[in-house]
């Protein structure tokens, strides 16, 4: 199995994790920033926050466990920014029924990633078609970092070079896009 960890000196889950990072985040950013109605990036806006807080609180809500690895007083540091997650949500919610938004609705970082791929084709007037290749580096990526067996041993059959190719080039035209949308925000 070791030898299937490497590739040319390429550290392959380190890589896929770091990939996979970038994807999510520049399709968050673009999926903040994309829709020209206010209205619906207030909505995604509120939506993320309260998923990065929830999020936040289930990592306190297994202090038990952090307290012998992490710090003795882990469990008292814990209680406290649980209570301040739990009332953050309900007011991020409040303002949420408040507008008419769904406060049930999720934030899912695969479901957001697939919608943004769609999303990409013509962007900017650009006729290149970026759902193939960032769903496939996705796919790959997701492979090596769950060790899901099929995509692990089908992002194997490429040559070393287009496997690298593939894993750092969807993070950087999603990145490029997001980029973008930041200036025309922050322009507009």
């Amino acid at each position: 199995m070791e030898n299937r960890q490497k590739r040319v000196g390429l550290n392959v889950p380190g890589l896929s994790v770091l990939s996979r990072t970038g994807m999510v985040s520049a399709s968050l950013a673009i999926w903040l920033l994309e829709p020209d109605d206010a209205d619906i990036r207030f909505e995604h806006g509120l939506r993320l926050s309260r998923e990065n807080i929830k999020q936040f609180k289930a990592f306190a809500d297994k202090d038990g466990v952090y307290t012998k690895t992490v710090d003795p007083k882990m469990t008292e540091v814990a209680t406290a920014f649980r209570e301040l997650a739990k009332a953050e949500v309900a007011e991020i919610e409040k303002v949420m029924t408040q507008h008419g938004f769904n406060p049930g609705r999720q934030v899912e970082n695969s479901a957001i990633l697939f919608e943004i791929a769609q999303r990409l084709n013509g962007w900017d007037g650009d006729a290149t078609d970026y759902r193939k290749p960032v769903l496939d580096a996705w796919r790959k990526t997701s492979g090596f970092a769950h060790a899901l067996a099929w995509q692990y041993e089908i992002a194997f059959d490429l040559p070393p070079d287009d496997f690298y190719d593939d894993v750092v080039a969807a993070p950087e035209i999603l990145m490029a896009i997001a980029i973008d949308l930041f200036d025309k925000r922050r322009t507009a």
